[in-house]
């Protein structure tokens, strides 16, 4: 970022709103680029200050050519102001680019953590039927599975490293809060908690391995609001998904990504390129319990999000937050 310059406008003093706005734009082309621009200029006392507005464009790439389609713009919204002092025309202050990047990836991250809260939410069932060595391993694994089995948990007998305990512990609080363990009277001891114990009364007859996909659709469905967690136990396969979904809203219909887009994506995300080889299996196994469609395009092998999860978001109340967080239009649907 280059230092803030004095800019003497080419107009009358005192400055003008309609000055005002022209300061502010050259401004930010000349400092900041052309994604930001100017608001309608507000004097207070003996400044204009002038909205930094931000409308960020995202291309829509053809899944078989893979060139650009179109192109959407999310409203970022206000992210500051330039203030420009009245009598001289001289910038007294404005955002910095620092600023403006924060600003732009905060609302990108708000969308995604929309997007992947409805998605783990609607898709919990199907999501929960992913094979579990697949999983990324977390406590919240152990701690079901001891609870199906054992009916208990005493903590001080872990043999876990402080760190660990700490762990498993403020996971033990998230599984507490929507009531799939309680701990006993003495803070020791972990016990399943009314919802756990009605999974396991409804399928009497059914394996461990069945109960543990009740109680981790569970978990997705009403815990959709801890992203954090649940992200830990699904990782790349709610990243994948939530990706494929979040553009097809952008782009206001179920579109079709090929390998290379998820390739991107997941690199781009991670930042770690092991990852990249496993990208078939997620997909495979995304389409195995249909949050994916699979079809042949154009002689290339897409995925899009599964149809019936896309129109369930859309009529869930969630999807009330993902429309505002993108700035689109409250009558879309």
């Amino acid at each position: 970022m280059t230092k803030d310059t004095q800019q003497k406008p080419l107009t009358d003093l005192p400055i003008d709103k309609k000055a005002a706005e022209k300061i502010a734009y050259q401004n930010l082309r000349s400092e900041i680029g052309n994604i930001p621009s100017p608001g309608v200029p507000k004097k207070v006392g003996e400044l204009w200050k002038v909205p930094v507005l931000i409308r960020y464009p995202k291309v829509i790439f053809d899944e078989v050519t893979g060139k650009p389609r179109k192109t959407r713009f999310i409203d970022i919204g206000e992210v500051g102001t330039i203030d420009i002092n009245v009598d001289s025309g001289d910038i007294i202050s404005r955002p910095r680019y620092y600023d403006i990047s924060s600003a732009i990836q905060e609302k990108l991250d708000s969308i995604r953590e929309c997007v992947e809260k409805a998605l783990a939410k609607i898709g919990a069932k199907r999501f929960a039927r992913l094979p579990f060595p697949e999983h990324m391993h977390t406590p919240f694994h152990d701690i079901l599975s001891w609870l199906l089995i054992e009916d208990k948990i005493y903590l001080s007998e872990l043999y876990l490293s402080e760190s660990e305990k700490e762990k498993y512990f403020e996971d033990i609080k998230i599984l507490t809060n929507i009531g799939l363990v309680r701990f006993g009277e003495d803070n020791d001891t972990v016990l399943p908690g009314n919802n756990l114990i009605e999974i396991e009364s409804r399928k009497k007859n059914v394996p461990t391995y069945g109960l543990m996909e009740d109680a981790l659709a569970f978990f997705f469905e009403k815990g959709y609001y801890e992203i954090e967690s649940i992200r830990r136990v699904l990782g790349p396969y709610l990243a994948l998904a939530g990706y494929a979904f979040e553009e097809s809203f952008e782009c206001e219909k179920i579109s079709g990504f090929n390998i290379g887009q998820f390739r991107r994506f997941l690199q781009y995300s991670y930042g770690d390129k092991s990852k990249l080889v496993k990208i078939p299996r997620y997909l495979v196994q995304l389409s195995q319990i249909n949050i994916f469609d699979e079809e042949i395009r154009g002689g290339i092998k897409i995925w899009k999000p599964n149809e019936d999860i896309y129109h369930k978001i859309e009529k869930d109340t969630i999807f009330q937050d993902i429309i505002n967080t993108m700035g689109m239009p409250q009558n879309r649907y």
